[in-house]
């Protein structure tokens, strides 16, 4: 194959690429906004909620 027949080829072939990875990275952005939840505060406050210390006095030792 000829230098210039083997440059074009692998212009073609990186095009490909890059439409391919493009298209990748499209397809997971829109999975992940799909998957992200819809509220924050939906999300958290039952975890929050869960993980609640109701004495304060024992956080403060544990955190000194």
């Amino acid at each position: 194959m000829a230098p210039v027949a083997q440059t074009r080829a692998r212009i073609e072939l990186n095009a490909i690429n890059n439409a391919e990875l493009r298209a990748n990275a499209q397809n997971i952005l829109t999975l992940t906004r799909a998957e992200r939840p819809k509220s924050t505060s939906l999300a958290y406050e039952p975890k929050q909620k869960e993980f609640q210390v109701d004495d304060i006095d024992l956080v403060l030792a544990l955190a000194l």
